[in-house]
């Protein structure tokens, strides 16, 4: 049965006298996206479990040690966080559960902005369903909320910040945490508006991390999430006479936030319009340990070994094609020296790495293997990547990958080809991970958990991963 939204909390909605322009074509997209059918639900029910069952996978690894350290620095509290067995404070909680559901680099995205919605919006979502005592019915219509946020005021300007080396998560981040904290707390449309607003005004955040191999790109979607937390709680309080004088124009308008990141107003309508509505459902999960733009790739590579027999030495090129966005991706290209995080970006490495070792899926491990590989460098020499010439007709994560053998023949394989549930799994296969992460009876619970939604308490889905065993990254 379709879960509707409950009605607003306060008054007529407007920013600066009404609501106009981006902000509110975002707000009435958002309200769209609280009315959750059967389609909507089962999405949800998949995120919710891809999210935290990634996040056990990270366990023992350095971004998890670290979200323990933190966990066990804080006060105590009553929101859950995963590997954790004590109660620990909203936003401290907020934190471990993105870094751990971020480490890896293997949560959910979205390909046509760019995205790491999952980071963000699910543990402040959890977190602030806890304090609130939250249904999980309305857990869910936050969550969806915060996604059609993420994805739809990143839209008009995702490919142009990512080409300035912006990061298109920590930049939308903050409006997206601030809307699904938002609807937690039943604000109305005006002080909805005014998260954002509160949000935008203080987003930022690089791709430089990522692409230089530091490790504070981990940590980025936690403090993008506690950011538009704090936004949130700031705009349930405001005096009335701030919230009215704000200008909804600050997104779209001269000297707005879109003309400041990218040096020029933008046409955001058709853009907006281009994003699936509600844009959950465009929502794609990674297979691979590497960066969203390298995951057609990836896929379709790996996928052509699994079925072929075809030894490394056999290789003479690996063509890849794909869009011009996922070349252009900073950081995508590089060709080494490899050193800490920088392996999760390269697309030359992680083809590189799946040639040799014959077949996917490509895991941390995989990539460390290549790195001490002495045939890397012979690998990495392989491949080559083109842009498609038919791009605006194809999903943003499609891909050619054409493998020439030293005998003359080629063997190719598209990610058109590649079944649907790669990119979007079923449930059973999400919560079938778990099954080798935690004890028997921890998986039989938590799968319980997530069935019931929209049933249910939000603390029962964490409960059973509390006390998770050392996951295989």
């Amino acid at each position: 049965m379709p879960v509707s939204a409950p009605g607003p909390v306060g008054g007529a909605a407007c920013v600066g006298g009404e609501l106009n322009g981006m902000l509110e074509v975002l707000i009435a997209r958002v309200r769209r996206s609280e009315l959750l059918g059967t389609a909507e639900l089962e999405k949800l029910r998949v995120l919710t479990a891809d999210a935290l069952v990634t996040a056990v996978m990270a366990s023992g690894t350095p971004a998890a040690r670290s979200a323990d350290a933190l966990a066990a620095a804080a006060a105590p509290g009553w929101a859950t966080a995963v590997g954790c067995r004590t109660g620990l404070p909203t936003e401290t909680a907020v934190q471990v559960n993105s870094l751990r559901i971020h480490a890896l680099l293997r949560d959910d995205s979205h390909a046509a902005t760019m995205v790491h919605p999952g980071a963000v919006v699910l543990p402040v979502a959890l977190g602030l369903a806890e304090e609130l005592g939250s249904p999980a019915a309305l857990f869910l219509q936050a969550v969806a909320a915060g996604y059609e946020t993420m994805t739809v005021l990143a839209a008009p300007v995702a490919e142009a910040t990512a080409r300035r080396g912006l990061r298109n998560t920590t930049l939308f981040g903050p409006a997206a945490a601030a809307v699904a904290a938002g609807v937690l707390m039943g604000l109305d449309d005006l002080r909805l508006g005014a998260g954002v607003l509160i949000a935008c005004g203080v987003a930022g955040g690089t791709l430089a991390p990522l692409t230089l191999g530091s490790p504070e790109w981990r940590f980025q979607p936690g403090l993008a999430a506690c950011s538009g937390l704090a936004a949130a709680r700031l705009a349930a309080t405001l005096d009335e006479e701030m919230l009215l004088d704000m200008r909804a124009t600050t997104l779209e308008g001269p000297g707005g936030l879109y003309a400041t990141l990218v040096g020029h107003e933008v046409e955001w309508e058709r853009a907006v319009d281009l994003i699936e509505c509600p844009a959950l459902l465009g929502i794609t999960h990674k297979v691979h340990s590497t960066c969203g733009a390298n995951q057609g790739p990836a896929t379709a590579l790996g996928e052509l070994l699994d079925r072929q027999t075809i030894d490394f030495a056999d290789i003479a090129a690996i063509d890849v094609h794909l869009s011009p966005m996922s070349l252009a991706y900073p950081g995508t290209e590089g060709r080494g020296p490899f050193t800490g995080d920088g392996v999760y970006m390269s697309r030359p490495l992680a083809l590189a790495a799946i040639a040799l070792s014959g077949g996917g899926p490509l895991t941390s491990g995989v990539l460390d293997a290549a790195i001490a590989d002495d045939r890397l460098e012979a690998a990495l020499a392989l491949v080559e990547s083109h842009p498609f010439d038919d791009a605006e007709h194809r999903h943003p994560q499609a891909a050619t990958v054409v493998v020439s053998l030293r005998d003359g023949g080629t063997i190719e394989a598209d990610t058109a080809c590649i079944g649907a549930e790669t990119l979007d799994p079923p449930l059973d296969a999400v919560l079938a991970r778990v099954e080798d992460l935690v004890s028997a009876e921890a998986a039989v619970a938590f799968g319980e958990a997530v069935r019931a939604l929209p049933g249910g308490r939000v603390g029962d889905i964490l409960q059973p991963l509390r006390g998770e065993t050392d996951g295989d990254a």
